[in-house]
């Protein structure tokens, strides 16, 4: 159960085992393991192994977010890092499927950026859909399945949904550790596949890094020349 006050990112915690010979009936009796008892950081429970708690939080000065874990059969271990706070790039959201993939969200110089690690060492193991640039909007997926989706709005696409499979299965035309188009919108006139978008940097006067995007067609070739305030985008198609 998590307790609110107001619009700040604050919340309180705790957890009830509904297993409990003491917890049987509902009620005003229950008993409560008061996990975070105290105002100032952000706490949401994402899964449970047994005792074992996975949370998401800002806790120890993390604005950008970390998963940690919490063992309530063994309070006096704390909470431990799963996967550490990183400072340069906003962990957004995470989800756990197939049993024990955990899922992470990043946003990665104004794009998403999606990750799997484990769930047992927090140790990262691939990035997901490396290649697509835009925006993952949902995540979707159970611990039991052996698939998950995730959704994508990017510069060639309106909306296109992925299946990314964790197990091999010929009958059903599954390949494990790919992801493939499940379904995609349509706008008439525009086939997404005769685009393509790409990432690039420019450095500012004051030494910034400048991330921004070029979307064009793919047989075009973009030639940026910079201007006062502004870069202008060529290419070998403008005069054809």
């Amino acid at each position: 159960m998590t307790q609110s006050r107001d619009t700040a990112r604050s919340n309180l915690l705790w957890v009830a085992d509904l297993e409990a010979p003491e917890n049987r009936e509902m009620g005003s009796g229950l008993k409560w393991t008061k996990v975070i008892d105290e105002w100032g950081d952000y706490w949401a429970d994402v899964a449970n192994d047994g005792s074992k708690f996975y949370f998401y939080t800002n806790a120890d000065d993390s604005p950008n977010y970390k998963v940690v874990t919490y063992d309530l059969a063994k309070p006096e271990q704390g909470f431990k890092d799963l996967v550490p706070h990183n400072p340069d790039s906003p962990l957004t959201s995470l989800h756990i499927a197939a049993n024990d993939q955990l899922v992470l969200l990043y946003s990665v110089d104004v794009k998403d950026e999606l990750y799997l690690h484990s769930l047992s060492t927090g140790e990262r193991i691939k990035r997901l859909g490396e290649g697509l640039i835009g925006s993952i909007d949902q995540i979707s997926g159970k611990r039991e399945h052996d698939e998950m989706w995730f959704s994508m709005t990017s510069f060639t696409s309106p909306g296109t949904v992925y299946r990314y499979d964790f197990k091999d299965d010929a009958a059903l035309g599954k390949e494990k550790g790919k992801e493939v188009v499940y379904r995609e919108a349509k706008v008439e006139g525009i086939r997404p596949g005769d685009f393509v978008s790409e990432q690039v940097f420019y450095e500012s006067k004051d030494g910034t890094r400048v991330p921004m995007f070029v979307t064009r067609p793919k047989e075009c070739v973009p030639l940026l020349v910079p201007l006062e305030g502004c870069l202008l985008s060529l290419d070998d198609c403008a005069h054809a």
